[in-house]
C-alpha cells in the first residue's frame, strides 16, 4: 500500500512540475522577441502559437543530435530564439503509431540521450538531456497526438 501511495505522490510531483515547465515554456514565448505567429482578433488582443509552421518533413532547424521522429505524422512546428542565446524548437505531431513512445525513447537512447524522467503522464511523457550538445528534449503525448520541445542551453 505505501509503495501505491508513492507512485500516486510521485505522478503528482511530476504533474505538477510538467504543468509549471509548460507555463514558463508559454510564458517566455509570450514575453520574448521572437513572438511566433501573430493573430489580431476584433477586440484588438494578439494570439502566438509556437506551431506557426507547416511541416511536410523534419525541420532542418531541429539539431542533427535529434533523431528523426518518424512514429507520425509531422503537423507544424517553429524555431525560437532569445536574446539569452537560448533556442527552443517545437514540433508538433498527429496520428501516432501505437508504439510511438517506446519507439523514440530507444531511437534517443541509441543516439546517446539519457532518459531524465518516463512517466505515464497523460498518455506518455518522457524528458531528455543530451551532455554532448548541451540539449534537453520533451515529449508529451496525449491521445494520438505528440508535442516536441527540444530546448538549448545558452
Amino acid at each position: 500500500m505505501a509503495k501505491s501511495n508513492k507512485n500516486k505522490k510521485t505522478n503528482t510531483v511530476l504533474g505538477i512540475l510538467l504543468v509549471f515547465f509548460l507555463i514558463f515554456v508559454f510564458g517566455v514565448l509570450l514575453f520574448s522577441n521572437s513572438r511566433g505567429s501573430e493573430d489580431t482578433n476584433n477586440e484588438g488582443y494578439v494570439s502566438t502559437s509556437p506551431f506557426r509552421d507547416q511541416l511536410n518533413e523534419w525541420p532542418e532547424y531541429i539539431p542533427d543530435s535529434v533523431p528523426v521522429f518518424t512514429y507520425g505524422q509531422l503537423d507544424s512546428g517553429s524555431e525560437n530564439s532569445f536574446e539569452e542565446g537560448q533556442m527552443i524548437w517545437y514540433v508538433l505531431i498527429i496520428d501516432l503509431g501505437d508504439s510511438a513512445l517506446a519507439s523514440y525513447k530507444a531511437d534517443l537512447e541509441a543516439v546517446g540521450w539519457n532518459i531524465t524522467v518516463d512517466e505515464d503522464i497523460e498518455d506518455g511523457y518522457i524528458a531528455a538531456s543530451h551532455t554532448d550538445t548541451n540539449l534537453k528534449l520533451q515529449l508529451s503525448i496525449t491521445g494520438k497526438t505528440a508535442i516536441l520541445t527540444i530546448q538549448s542551453k545558452p
